[in-house]
């Protein structure tokens, strides 16, 4: 008899479902676009840690400068740096445990490295007024994850910051 439709005969012991190749070769499939697509995320969310925190890191640097040179409780105020992060301070020296000392943590993704100030240490205060430092010089911020990847911070003997 003639049929205006083609029905396919599946013989008897074939299977209409997936093959476990098949199911295999999706699952691979799968695994590697999502490997690609969480590294990519990943390393965005590295590259704006580094952003965000050296932003935060120069910010930290130009309140001190503003608040010695506004003469706020006719005092200096200076920044002192770690590996974890800046510490605003008043006066013309850093000491730790200070009450009036105002750390800045940076995400742990990042760290500041490569310290290279006028004069050695880790300090940089600012003059009463002008806001000029004698410790000038500059620093990183470098992602822990990839010391490729940084962010160099000068500081002018102006006192004005500049990200590189």
């Amino acid at each position: 008899m003639f049929s205006l439709f083609h029905t396919k005969k599946y013989h008897e012991g074939s299977s209409r479902g997936f093959s476990l190749v098949e199911i295999i070769l999706t699952l691979g499939i799968l695994a590697i676009v999502s490997a690609i697509v969480l590294s990519s995320f990943s390393n965005g969310t590295d590259t704006e840690a580094l952003l965000r925190n050296t932003e935060a890191v120069a910010a930290v640097f130009a309140e001190a400068r503003s608040l010695t040179t506004s003469a706020k409780n006719a005092s200096n105020y200076g920044v002192h740096l770690a590996s974890t992060g800046p510490t605003l301070f008043k006066g013309t020296s850093y000491s730790s445990g200070i009450p009036s000392n105002i750390p800045l943590l940076v995400n742990s993704r990042v760290s500041i490295t490569d310290i290279s100030l006028t004069g050695g240490g880790s300090d940089v205060v600012f003059d009463k007024l002008t806001g000029n430092t004698s410790q000038n010089g500059s620093f990183r911020v470098t992602l822990v994850s990839n010391s490729s990847k940084y962010k160099t911070i000068t500081v002018y003997k102006t006192g004005l910051v500049e990200i590189q």
